[in-house]
């Protein structure tokens, strides 16, 4: 698809839109209605396979690529699969607002790597952005008087849905400083086949397990709901690949000084006045600073 006919602005706004939305639906599902590891296997089959769909669509399903990019592709798509699960298991027992922050913690990785294996420099914005970060990581499970100390569990995964993020985009990064680099819809459609087929094994694998357990089974709400929730799922697949396949495209073309300011310091803004506003989320006083910090931090970071 020509994106060179739609404004960039109008593109980065759907792009920070639907992710927002990804979030918004993720964070309700995973507190109301996903119960255990079996019901996020099962929110993973169903994102990824209409994210695989959408793809497809947008290329006029074509899809011819060379091993280079089938190999990048298959390590992203395990990795996708490994954020989204770690992402929701956070989500079912923490705060979305403090979530977001933390998974924000992947742009100091991303930092580090650039300095490390592409000669980048880490300009004193960037350092103190980490510091800050650092700062915001220890306040994450900070205890004040009136409140109980975060749960570490919470801590761990979103960590690990932190450092997955961070390993995608030095993937994308390999990727898009190869001589492959216009492959990208392809290394995308790959990589969401491969991280479809993923959680296809692990959901189908863990009825091995309970055999009484099945789809209808799964996501335990009354019959009715469940065409909502699926056309939720459905949603959110469609939002992760048109969030992905806007951003692959926008950070070639735009400035990475306005590109990614908005798109990571935004789309962070973004989701914690929704956590406040509309799911009620309530902070300790040292996790609120942490909260601002980790802003602050994800801004200077991406500059």
């Amino acid at each position: 698809m020509d994106y060179s006919k739609i404004p960039s602005l109008l593109l980065l706004a759907i792009s920070i839109f639907v992710c927002l939305l990804n979030g918004t639906i993720g964070n309700m599902y995973s507190k109301k209605y996903i119960s255990g590891i079996k019901d996020r296997f099962l929110y993973c089959m169903i994102t990824q396979s209409f994210a695989t769909i959408m793809l497809f669509a947008l290329v006029g399903f074509k899809i011819k690529c060379s091993a280079y990019t089938v190999v990048l592709g298959m390590c992203f798509g395990a990795l996708t699969f490994v954020q989204s699960l770690a992402n929701l298991g956070a989500l079912a027992i923490g705060p979305w607002s403090y979530t977001a922050v933390i998974n924000s913690f992947s742009t100091v990785i991303t930092a580090f790597s650039g300095y490390l294996f592409w000669d980048e420099s880490i300009s004193k914005t960037k350092i103190i952005g980490i510091v800050l970060m650092v700062i915001c990581l220890s306040l994450a499970t900070a205890k004040d008087k009136d409140k109980k100390r975060a749960s570490l569990k919470w801590l761990l995964f979103a960590l690990a849905a932190s450092l997955a993020c961070a390993s995608i985009g030095l993937l994308q990064k390999i990727h898009q400083n190869s001589s492959y680099k216009y492959e990208l819809s392809q290394f995308l459609i790959i990589a969401f086949i491969s991280s479809f087929s993923i959680s296809t094994v692990a959901y189908f694998s863990s009825n091995l397990f309970n055999k009484n357990v099945n789809i209808e089974n799964s996501l335990k709400v009354k019959i009715v709901n469940k065409k909502i929730l699926l056309f939720g799922m459905i949603a959110v697949g469609i939002f992760i690949a048109l969030n992905n396949e806007f951003n692959l495209y926008l950070v070639g073309t735009m400035d990475s000084a306005t590109f990614f300011p908005i798109v990571n310091g935004g789309g962070l803004i973004l989701s914690v006045i929704t956590s406040v506003l509309f799911f009620k989320e309530k902070l300790s006083k040292k996790q609120s600073i942490g909260v601002l910090l980790g802003i602050i931090a994800t801004l200077l970071l991406c500059k």
